[in-house]
């Protein structure tokens, strides 16, 4: 035999050894994958706990079906993906809800779990409706028109004008049951990447509410100075007049108005300088009017009723003022 040939009985041998080999190397890796997919799937007879995915596609109907059994707690119920923009139309699950688009004002989403809007939520939504407290609701621009965590109902955000919110947040924020008192809901930045996004939006927002030129700024404060100045001169003339003594705690007041709101600008509180001297100039009203009739010098009930509008509507403007920003 020469030397460097193998014989075709030994290559046949080894090739029929390979052919062997190959076959129970793949009955044992069939034999392994039917035992991994037993350990997830139920026995003959069982009712299976794990349920396809649901999605609801563009074309499906306004209303979208529950799918899963209600019976079973929502965190073992699929998860339903809604690939749409819901737009008035109601959607229900017993689980979790996924929203990959917004939710429009006239909408709503009813989840037995969490929340999940890939989107803008402006519509209503209740998360947990069986009670479960635990349940989130998160968005990518949260600006519900009502919101509820089990039985926790939260306030909408409303602007200084108390209509809803019409700009956008710009930051990922979810809503959450306070878990002390579960008696309020917090809504507060997803993450805290979010929560960086959030600070550096409020500095920008600061910054640009600020009157650019200082020069306003500096007219307002000489325009509040001599008027509140001018004021206080007719209030302590030596002959007081009943209409130039009115008149003096007037201009004190809008010379607050201007002072307050110049001062407030330059710190950055845009409108709510504003508000907040408001409420200062109207308590000067009300004590000014209730010391000239508490002295005598002017026996006009009119004058003090005048002076209790003027708290009254400075204690409600202070009460909106000291709200905490909770949904």
């Amino acid at each position: 035999m020469a030397a460097g040939v193998v014989p075709a009985s030994v290559t046949a041998y080894a090739s029929s050894r390979l052919r062997f080999l190959g076959a129970r190397l793949e009955r044992a890796r069939r034999r392994e994958r039917v035992r991994a997919c037993a350990r997830f799937q139920p026995r003959t007879g069982e009712r299976s706990s794990r349920v396809p995915r649901v999605f609801a596609d563009a074309g499906s109907g306004s209303d979208v079906p529950a799918s899963g059994s209600s019976k079973l707690p929502s965190q073992k119920i699929p998860p339903l993906y809604v690939k749409r923009t819901v737009r008035s139309s109601t959607v229900r699950h017993p689980g979790t809800i996924v929203v990959m688009g917004d939710v429009d004002a006239e909408s709503s989403v009813i989840a037995g779990g969490d929340v999940f809007v890939w989107g803008s939520l402006r519509g209503s939504v209740i998360a947990g409706q069986g009670g479960d407290y635990k349940a989130k609701v998160s968005a990518l621009d949260m600006r519900p028109s009502s919101l509820q965590i089990g039985s926790v109902k939260g306030n909408v955000k409303r602007g200084a004008d108390g209509d809803p919110v019409l700009k956008a947040s710009g930051v990922p924020e979810t809503a959450t049951v306070e878990p002390t008192s579960r008696q309020r809901l917090l809504v507060q930045p997803a993450s805290a990447a979010a929560a960086e996004l959030s600070r550096r939006a409020d500095v920008g927002l600061a910054k640009s509410q600020r009157v650019t030129s200082a020069a306003v700024r500096r007219a307002a404060y000489f325009t509040g100075i001599y008027i509140a100045a001018a004021g206080v001169a007719l209030m302590v003339a030596p002959d007081p007049v009943f209409s130039l003594l009115v008149f003096g705690v007037l201009c004190v007041a809008f010379g607050v108005y201007y002072f307050g709101t110049a001062y407030g600008d330059g710190k950055g509180l845009g409108a709510r300088a504003f508000y907040l001297s408001t409420v200062v100039g109207r308590v000067f009203i009300f004590a000014s009017f209730l010391f000239m009739v508490a002295c005598g010098l002017f026996k006009e009930p009119g004058l003090l009723i005048l002076g209790v509008i003027n708290l009254l509507g400075a204690l409600a403007m202070m009460f909106a003022l000291s709200k905490k920003k909770t949904a």
